[in-house]
């Protein structure tokens, strides 16, 4: 039974202070914080609200489907990320190149450092 209001107590004061939270938030609160923000930061005022930008064809079928549609928005985004793609593959490549310059570097140091040992010995 000790346990038992143990527990009960336990669960009462966490539901107050929930409570309490939840009282301190609210949609005014939010919204004059973020405006405030805004204002206050001006490197955030170059943001612009996005427009959606309707498909090109007018096709039902199109828009029913399960596929990326390809907007004005949409091929921008994929054309960005497709230049950072490659961007990222061509120092990658790169990056693996160098390393195998330098793993067939040490290689041919290796030999040679084998073929003067057995020269001295």
């Amino acid at each position: 039974q000790n346990y038992l209001s143990l527990q009960t107590e336990t669960t009462n004061a966490g539901f107050q202070k929930l409570h309490a939270k939840l009282r301190d938030i609210s949609p005014d609160v939010d919204v004059t914080s973020i405006v405030e923000l805004l204002n206050s930061n001006h490197s955030l005022s170059h943001w612009q609200p996005v427009e959606y930008l309707p498909p090109d064809s007018d096709c039902p079928e199109i828009l029913q489907s399960e596929h990326i549609i390809a907007d004005k928005l949409v091929k921008h985004e994929l054309q960005t990320k497709f230049v950072q793609l490659k961007k990222q593959f061509s120092e990658l490549s790169s990056f693996v190149q160098q390393n195998r310059d330098v793993v067939e570097t040490l290689e041919n140091l290796e030999k040679r450092c084998v073929v003067l040992l057995l020269a001295t010995s």
